[in-house]
């Protein structure tokens, strides 16, 4: 048995056109549709990404708030001081400048100053410190106080004696503006 298989017998037949205009139409309208289904959902996904920038703004903020709140840094707390102290007219800028150079010309070996503290609007003064000798800190105490500022103000010392024998001695001072009876 002999069988024949005519190979080109598939070109020789007209061949349909499958694509037709309506056809044509159908995908052209799903592709539109796809494109469209896609830009609103890239502008859904837009619209909340903003959404939550916006949101973590807000909370950023009112954490940056909070925190301003909730810590000062010594040195605001400084500069709040010194625009208290010029409020007062007791130092001014320049007269605490010049205060602060005072002290720091009064220059004892042994003594230290650990802490310096304005306070009321400059109507207080204190200086904190450590020594090791004991005479030093009156010998501290009558330097400062020749300076003119404070000849009106009235001086508080308080000393804390070492605990042990080689530890130093801490001391305190304060000046308070004498208030007018």
């Amino acid at each position: 048995m002999l069988q024949k298989i005519d190979f080109l017998k598939f070109l020789k037949k007209p061949q349909k056109t499958s694509l037709t205009a309506k056809k044509l139409t159908i995908y052209i309208s799903c592709f539109f549709l796809f494109l469209l289904i896609l830009i609103v959902m890239q502008k859904t996904n837009n619209y909340l990404l903003e959404k939550s920038v916006r949101e973590v703004q807000q909370q950023l903020s009112k954490l940056q708030q909070q925190l301003s709140i909730n810590t000062k840094s010594p040195v605001a707390s400084f500069d709040d001081r010194l625009m208290e102290y010029k409020k007062t007219n007791k130092l001014g800028y320049s007269h605490l400048a010049d205060f602060l150079k005072q002290i720091a010309e009064i220059n004892l070996c042994g003594i230290w100053l650990t802490k310096f503290d304005i306070r009321e609007g400059g109507n207080h003064v204190g200086l904190q410190g450590e020594f090791f000798q004991e005479g030093l800190i009156f010998k501290y105490q009558q330097a400062l106080q020749q300076w003119p500022l404070l000849l009106d103000d009235v001086l508080t010392l308080r000393l804390t004696g070492p605990a042990q024998k080689e530890q130093s001695y801490k001391f305190s001072m304060q000046w308070n503006k004498r208030e007018n009876t």
